[in-house]
């Protein structure tokens, strides 16, 4: 009976002393094998799983010799091949675009008229000169598609007289992506249509695979807005074709360059 109290402090003691090894073995642990990134990287997985992803910019499918011309239904092929060419036509104002040389776009008028309608711009560069401009549209059903943006300083302000091509000689997949992404974009299209934007100021242009995103300030009658306008390549080897895809609003202010 009188040994029963010795055991039962020595096992005590000999857990005190298990669990100060165990904290100590996992103190090094956390130390050698930076135990603090990997509780990090943990919570920023958790945070990551919770937090919605912004869409993805639209990337220029590999062109086909199989590919199909995919159209919105009921929208004619000849519709679809005008808008090609009028971008096509439209190539020296979207470089600037797509590079960055352009510092806003002043809206002074809308006009529609039939199935067209235009947005009368003034277009002001980076270097600080300016010139009119048109940003053209064309209507299909109760949808308006871009289908050309020039300026007189280009040497051409309406839209495009030249031949329209036939299928085989373009890349109907990527007609067809553009033809999807600016169905999405008739939100926006819309405000510009109904004369709600007054002026657009380009905040940034960030480069993607086969992509460029125009990052956008609109000054709106309504609110203030931000957009993307994302621009796509061709992916014809022996010519290099940008078009305007998708325009469409955001939740944020963009990081000016």
């Amino acid at each position: 009976m009188n040994q029963q109290p010795s055991t039962s402090r020595t096992s005590v003691a000999l857990a005190g002393v298990f669990v100060i090894l165990a904290l100590a073995a996992f103190g090094a642990a956390f130390y050698l094998f930076d135990g603090a990134g990997i509780v990090l990287d943990a919570y920023d997985m958790a945070v990551a799983a919770i937090t919605p992803a912004p869409e993805p910019a639209p990337q220029a499918p590999p062109k086909s010799q199989e590919a199909t011309l995919v159209l919105p239904a009921g929208m004619p092929t000849e519709f679809a091949l005008r808008l090609w060419q009028e971008q096509v036509d439209s190539q020296e104002m979207i470089a600037k675009l797509r590079d960055g040389d352009v510092a806003s776009l002043k809206v002074t008028g809308v006009e529609k008229s039939g199935d067209e309608a235009k947005l009368n711009v003034v277009v002001t560069l980076k270097d600080g000169s300016s010139a009119p401009g048109v940003i053209g549209f064309r209507r299909f059903g109760d949808q308006y598609f871009v289908a050309y943006a020039t300026s007189e300083r280009g040497g051409l302000a309406g839209a495009s007289t030249s031949d329209l091509p036939v299928v085989e000689e373009i890349d109907p997949q990527l007609l067809s992506t553009i033809l999807a992404e600016q169905v999405k974009s008739q939100a926006i299209i819309a405000e510009y249509l109904g004369g709600h934007v007054k002026q657009v100021n380009v905040e940034a242009v960030k480069p993607g695979p086969n992509t460029a995103t125009v990052e956008v300030a609109m000054d709106e009658d309504h609110e203030e807005g931000y957009a993307d306008l994302v621009l796509i390549k061709s992916g014809e080897a022996n010519e290099e074709l940008w078009f305007l895809a998708r325009f469409l609003k955001t939740g944020s202010e963009p990081l000016k360059q």
